[in-house]
């Protein structure tokens, strides 16, 4: 009689684990933001080896990383192809981010689309508060633009390092937001830069490593 009890109660608390809903824990949802850099432009299996590919791989499997990379984006409105007019800033949008990475800029350095630092300052202010006022309540990250290299290019790193840079620099001051210095990480990798401007996979992966690091430094 006490064994077929026994069986009884193990039977019921075996019905009862089975019938319970399994609550799957969130993963952490990462919007990676950027132009043809971030897209991995020019990298072979580029949905294996853009820098959020490599990314999602480096977090694991709590984390959701998505690409948002368009080729050609630049933050300013004014620029010729705007961030904010493309598919990827809806969808980063409806993504409902838990942590944004951040990284235009490149392509707001050629004079053809460079307006002034005050308006490149203004719409990475009004970027960050797009994102920052999203249900998710997403922390962001702002990466410095990675180096131009090449003699063609020159002018417009010095854009970078002289104008690009200190505007990011105030904006993460003023927000209290962390910096990931890129422009300083990648500006002896020339031989990961094959076109002076697009990492390879190599490069990719260095950012990638950069901005894991970050992630993992803020969320300590």
């Amino acid at each position: 009689m006490k064994c077929c009890r026994s069986r009884i109660w193990i039977t019921g608390i075996m019905l009862i684990l089975l019938s319970s809903p399994v609550i799957a824990e969130t993963p952490v949802r990462v919007a990676c933001v950027g132009n043809s850099i971030t897209y991995g432009l020019r990298i072979e299996e580029r949905e294996l080896h853009s820098y959020p590919a490599v990314l999602g791989r480096l977090l694991g499997t709590g984390y959701d990383v998505r690409n948002f990379g368009v080729s050609g984006a630049t933050l300013q409105r004014g620029g010729s192809y705007p961030y904010w007019d493309t598919v990827a800033f809806e969808s980063a949008t409806q993504y409902n981010p838990h942590i944004v990475i951040i990284k235009l800029g490149t392509n707001d350095a050629p004079p053809r689309n460079w307006q002034d630092t005050e308006e490149f300052e203004k719409n990475l202010e009004d970027l960050v508060s797009h994102f920052a006022g999203l249900p998710g309540e997403p922390e962001i990250l702002i990466c410095y633009p990675a180096p131009l290299f090449g003699v063609v290019r020159v002018w417009n790193d010095r854009r970078i390092k002289n104008d690009i840079i200190p505007a990011i620099t105030r904006v993460a001051h003023a927000r209290n937001l962390s910096v990931i210095d890129l422009h300083t990480t990648l500006q002896d990798r020339r031989d990961d830069f094959p076109d002076g401007v697009h990492p390879n996979a190599r490069g990719a992966e260095t950012i990638a490593e950069t901005v894991y690091k970050a992630i993992r430094t803020a969320k300590e």
